[in-house]
């Protein structure tokens, strides 16, 4: 008789994408048959379609549909034999002896499902937030994407009577500076004179990072171009200066793509509540002062600093940090739980603390799957002794990764253009890199879309 072993994945995130289908290959056969061990991989998942989260700007601008940016999980799982169990995990209980096992418990959901290995990539969560921003309707954050876009789909039905055909459009050229000056205003399928006699839309997004201006700058191109509106887009961040995680030359090129699109950008400025449709931020001017601001808008979206999802820290018994992020070593296992990884935005690293960015996600789903498989080898060799030790039993050989330090960054601005970063020196930016990034984007979903059966 075969051993059995039951490893579950919760989560659809990027690197567990790569995992789903990997479990379909003949390396993942070979490993069954030569232990003979049958493996039940299941995955619990909230949402049945995963988003990309690099072709989301596209998706704003307009440039990618729902499905194009979605990747089908019940269709992965179907190809490579995995069983999908639609439902939210809540809680997770572990017990170490004799080997590692545990329980998922899912919401609404009486009998838990039992695990010998568990991997978890659910992505991050927005961060706390006043109750008068989460009950507004016209506020949204872009955490978690999946919500986000189902949202932003309805967004404009209200304000807009009809939606017309996309019509081909002359778009803004960004030169350099050395070279040629930038143009004073961006051309749409509509007249300035027309853009300006209708009646704004006051657009506001929170968040001073990459994905904060770039949701800015696609928004509005989606609006001008796509929608026939017009709009006041204001870009709200609590620094005193945009991109803090990318080098300076991307920050100079973002900042005057921004003054030529006319975004307004106000900093210094963090968030407290909304009341209606205003925007509140407090903040103190002196010992015993404090003044308020109030920032209008019509509809706003929150792409600020996430955390880590609030069950992980408060019904697992796992480690995490202060945001609420799992705490991981260099082998995808959690501290101090053998057989429990994870990967993607929920964790943080220990051994090699990086920022949070797709890439890193995308890149830990090969390593992630090849200690996968070495844990489940270490457990059926474990099995089959009569007496194993207690160090034969604990200590699995894994593989030890060190993701890159520096890391491409592709950063769109809506209209076919990009700019491109890596390090602290180096930016370009054109439709070249847009084209890049479109490729780049649109290879990775072909891997778990149309080479799927």
């Amino acid at each position: 008789m075969p051993l059995k072993f039951s490893l579950i994945l919760i989560g659809g995130g990027h690197a567990h994408v790569y995992i789903l289908k990997e479990c379909g290959s003949s390396r993942w056969r070979s490993l069954c048959q030569k232990h003979d061990v049958e493996v039940n991989v299941i995955l619990i998942t909230r949402d049945v379609h995963t988003p990309y989260s690099g072709m989301l700007p596209g998706f704003v601008a307009g440039h990618y549909t729902y499905e194009e940016m979605h990747i089908d999980l019940e269709k992965l799982c179907r190809s490579s034999n995995v069983a999908v169990h639609h439902a939210e995990a809540c809680r997770i209980t572990y017990d170490a002896s004799p080997l590692p096992s545990g329980k998922v418990f899912c919401r609404n959901e009486g009998s838990p499902l039992c695990f010998d290995a568990l991997s978890i990539d659910v992505g991050s969560s927005p961060s706390p937030i006043h109750s008068s921003i989460i009950d507004n309707t016209k506020i949204i954050s872009v955490k978690p994407i999946s919500q986000f876009c189902e949202f932003y789909l309805r967004m404009w039905e209200s304000d807009t009577t009809s939606t017309p055909e996309p019509q081909q459009s002359s778009e803004v050229e960004y030169k350099n500076e050395e070279t040629e000056n930038l143009k004073n205003s961006l051309n749409t399928d509509k007249s300035p004179d027309a853009l300006e006699a209708s009646n704004p839309l006051q657009v506001v997004i929170v968040g001073g990072g990459a994905g904060g201006v770039e949701l800015a700058l696609s928004v509005q191109y989606h609006l001008q171009n796509k929608m026939q509106r017009s709009v006041d887009m204001t870009l709200v961040t609590r620094g005193s200066s945009l991109l803090s995680e990318h080098n300076v030359g991307v920050q100079e090129k973002i900042k005057r793509i921004l003054q030529q699109r006319k975004v307004k950008v106000i900093y210094d400025c963090p968030v407290s509540k909304a009341e209606n449709n205003f925007l509140v931020s407090e903040f103190q001017i002196e010992a015993d002062s404090e003044t308020c601001r109030k920032i209008p808008f019509d509809y706003c979206i929150f792409c600020t600093t996430a955390t880590g999802a609030t069950w992980l820290k408060e019904n697992t018994p796992f480690p995490c940090s202060d945001r609420g992020f799992l705490l991981i070593n260099d082998t995808f296992q959690v501290i101090d739980h053998p057989g429990v990884f994870a990967a993607g935005d929920c964790c943080d690293s220990i051994d090699h603390p990086r920022p949070k960015a797709g890439v890193f996600a995308v890149r830990a789903g090969p390593p992630l799957f090849t200690n996968l498989k070495l844990y489940i080898e270490h457990y059926a060799t474990v099995q089959k002794r009569k007496r194993p030790s207690e160090s034969q039993i604990s200590t699995p050989s894994l593989i030890h990764y060190t993701p890159q330090s520096n890391f491409l960054g592709l950063l769109s601005t809506g209209d076919n253009f990009a700019i491109a970063s890596y390090g602290s020196l180096f930016s370009w930016q054109g439709r070249w890199v847009w084209k890049w990034k479109d490729r780049i984007d649109r290879k990775w979903m072909k891997k778990y879309t149309d080479d799927i059966l």
